[in-house]
């Protein structure tokens, strides 16, 4: 007679698959959150009545907030803005000075912005952005709008974005003030 042997019978572990039912309630959950956390980006963006938030139209620093760039820029706490209508000179940019001798017009523009923002509170009305993405404001400081105080002053050209300073760039040359000192233009 044959041995026998007795019969073993293995089971898998896995586990069985979930029912259509259960694929079906997990698949609408995802789905779902998917949709709240797009629709809370959505809200986040816009008002209670579905219009676009405007962008912030003002920024204000305290003086120990503010720190000067370059000639035409301004950091106001973590934001760079860029002072509208004006062009200051580059850093390393050689200027003459009225006796002919050289000098970094773009630091001399950086000094003059530093000196109308020492120790003063700066507000900014931001009038759109630069190629860069950069906002663009005309700003104050202590009373001044530095924008024109710049032109004036001889310290930055003015650009075609704001045309009543044009003027002021005129006369600062025609009375060779700040870049302007020994030369009729750069």
């Amino acid at each position: 007679m044959p041995l026998q042997r007795p019969r073993r019978i293995f089971r898998s572990a896995a586990i069985p698959a979930p029912s259509r039912g259960v694929a079906r309630v997990l698949a609408t959950g995802i789905i779902g959150g998917t949709a709240l956390v797009l629709a809370g980006l959505l809200i986040a963006s816009t008002d209670l009545f579905g219009h676009d938030t405007p962008a912030p139209r003002a920024i204000d620093a305290d003086a120990r907030a503010v720190s000067v760039i370059d000639g035409g820029t301004l950091r106001l706490r973590e934001t760079v803005v860029g002072l509208l209508g004006i062009h200051a000179p580059d850093r390393g940019q050689t200027c003459h000075a009225a006796n002919g001798a050289g000098f970094d017009c773009g630091v001399a523009a950086a000094n003059a912005l530093a000196d109308l923002v020492r120790e003063h509170k700066v507000d900014c009305q931001l009038k759109g952005q630069d190629r860069m993405g950069r906002p663009l404001a005309i700003c104050n400081a202590g009373g001044r709008d530095l924008n024109v105080a710049l032109v004036s002053g001889g310290w930055a050209r003015a650009d075609n974005s704001l045309p009543e300073l044009a003027s002021l760039e005129s006369q600062a040359r025609a009375t060779r003030r700040g870049l302007w000192a020994s030369e009729p233009g750069l």
